[in-house]
């Protein structure tokens, strides 16, 4: 699996501990009609220590690293690095802003890794659980290139129900470089946009968001005897230059609803007041008509005549 040149070697991540070693991670259980039964949410921690650890930026390293730290109950990942003088094994809170007396404890940085998170995500056909990976394949297709044809780790979440046609799992990718909380937020956001679908979730990629790494407690029975693993593509890392980012369009919105690109001018967005025959009300073009003269940086004397 080829690898770009200017790959690094290592790779940096951050994991949090909570403070008094209690498990971050659900408790579920398998239904009799085959749901998934919340029976307790993640616990709400206050205090966490933090920890920086280096393997090798490799698909198999992270492979192995994702596998560990499923096992670990007490432990998840963030995207963010430890920042400010708290000693890394003192209890503090998880905090990118200051909040009163506390200080940050996590700062936005770069690294050549993207964690995605993808919630009941429609399948074309049932998820299996002796098979999940046939599942996971086409959820990675909806990525799109060049995701499709490189090498990911992936972990179902608490969340992933058997013969269901939904999806919930968690995916790593490596990538050719260093990329920040905002590339990654771009991506997704314009992902989301481009294809109709809530497809990844957008929350992790901020500095203090945990990304829960633990399996499930079940009680009962685990429906799934695999829940990690890790799937080989044509790359082992996704270089970064050739993932499309789907820029947000000027858009023109009544009440909620997307209508589109907008492309009437000020002069026609005035003459649209009204709520006579062919008139479009006041509220929408009025506001579309503000925001036209903001973005065409309109002065007050070009307003006046």
């Amino acid at each position: 699996m080829p690898k770009d040149p200017q790959t690094r070697a290592t790779l940096d991540l951050t994991v949090i501990r909570s403070a008094n070693q209690k498990p971050v991670r659900k408790i579920v259980a398998l239904a009799p009609d085959g749901r998934i039964i919340r029976i307790k949410d993640y616990p709400g921690i206050r205090l966490w220590t933090r920890e920086r650890i280096e393997i090798p930026h490799d698909i198999d390293a992270l492979g192995a690293f994702i596998g560990a730290i499923s096992g670990r109950t007490d432990c998840c990942l963030v995207t963010g690095e430890p920042v400010g003088h708290i000693p890394l094994d003192a209890p503090a809170r998880r905090l990118k802003h200051q909040e009163g007396a506390d200080q940050p404890t996590l700062g936005e940085c770069a690294a050549a890794w993207l964690p995605v998170d993808c919630d009941k995500i429609p399948l074309e056909n049932k998820l299996d659980p002796l098979d999940p990976e046939s599942a996971i394949s086409e959820v990675v297709e909806k990525l799109g290139a060049p995701f499709n044809s490189t090498s990911y780790c992936w972990q179902l979440t608490a969340s992933a129900t058997p013969s269901t046609d939904r999806l919930s799992v968690r995916l790593f990718f490596l990538t050719d470089r260093a990329i920040a909380n905002s590339d990654r937020k771009a991506w997704a956001t314009g992902l989301n946009r481009q294809t109709g679908v809530n497809l990844v979730d957008v929350a992790p990629f901020n500095a203090a968001q945990p990304i829960y790494t633990a399996t499930p407690e079940f009680r009962g029975h685990d429906p799934f005897p695999r829940r990690s693993g890790v799937v080989y593509g044509e790359w082992e890392v996704v270089p970064w230059e050739s993932v499309q980012i789907h820029r947000a369009e000027k858009t023109d919105y009544q009440g909620i609803d997307y209508r589109g690109p907008v492309h009437r001018s000020i002069a026609e967005l005035l003459a649209s007041i009204g709520d006579g025959p062919g008139q479009a009300g006041f509220h929408g073009p009025i506001r579309d008509a503000i925001w036209q003269m903001g973005y065409h940086r309109w002065t007050v004397d070009r307003i006046k005549t």
